[in-house]
C-alpha cells in the first residue's frame, strides 16, 4: 500500500523529474484536465477533483516515510489538485454536458454566450480554450511559488491537510481572478 501511495503522491513519477516537478505535474493536469472539460460531464470533474483530494489526503499520510520532508518536492499531487482546481471557470465556459436547469441555467446561458460557446462544442474554439488553459496555467504556478496571503499561511501547515491546501487555494484564486477579468471583459465595467 505504501508503493501505491508513493507512486500516487509522486503523480506516477513526474515529482521524480529532476527539473521543476511541481510544474511537470501541472502541465500533465493541464492534459488530462482539458481532456475531462472538453469532453466530459462538469460532474465528472467535481468527481474527479474530490476524489483526488480525498486520496492524496490518504496517501500523503501513508507516503510521508519515503521522502526525506512531509512537504518533499517529489510530491506533486498538489500541484495536481491546484491546477485541476484552477480550472473550474472553463468548467462553467466549455463544459457542453449537463448544465443546470432553472434560474441558474440562465447565467450558465448568459456566461456561454459571451464567450460565443453554444451547446455543441466547436472545434473552431479549442485554441482559445488552449489559450484560456495556458492562462490558467500561468496564473496557478504564479500563486503556487509566489504564496501571498492565505495561500503562504496555509503553506507553513506541514501535515497533509496543510499540503494540499496551499495548492487548492492557489488554484481557486486564480481561477476566480481569470472568472472576474473575463466577466469584465465581456460585459464591460459599466
Amino acid at each position: 500500500m505504501k508503493t501505491l501511495s508513493k507512486w500516487t503522491v509522486t503523480l506516477f513519477g513526474v515529482g521524480y523529474l529532476p527539473k521543476a516537478p511541481g510544474t511537470w505535474a501541472s502541465l500533465v493536469t493541464l492534459f488530462v484536465g482539458g481532456l475531462i472539460i472538453w469532453n466530459l460531464s462538469p460532474y465528472f470533474y467535481l468527481l474527479i477533483l474530490f476524489g483526488s483530494i480525498c486520496l492524496s489526503l490518504v496517501c500523503i499520510h501513508l507516503a510521508k516515510d519515503n521522502f526525506s520532508q512531509i512537504d518533499a518536492s517529489e510530491i506533486v499531487i498538489d500541484e495536481w489538485i491546484g491546477q485541476l482546481a484552477a480550472l473550474w471557470p472553463l468548467v462553467l465556459i466549455y463544459s457542453p454536458h449537463d448544465l443546470p436547469q432553472g434560474e441558474t441555467a440562465k447565467i450558465f446561458t448568459l456566461i456561454q454566450e459571451g464567450w460565443g460557446v453554444n451547446w455543441l462544442m466547436k472545434p473552431e474554439l479549442f485554441g482559445i480554450f488552449i489559450l484560456n488553459l495556458g492562462i490558467l496555467f500561468l496564473g496557478f504556478r504564479l500563486l503556487d511559488i509566489w504564496k501571498p496571503g492565505p495561500i503562504g499561511w496555509v503553506d507553513r501547515i506541514k501535515n497533509p491537510f496543510g499540503i494540499i491546501l496551499d495548492d487548492l487555494l492557489a488554484g481557486i484564486i486564480s481561477g476566480f481572478i481569470f472568472f472576474l477579468i473575463m466577466l469584465l471583459l465581456l460585459f464591460g465595467l459599466d
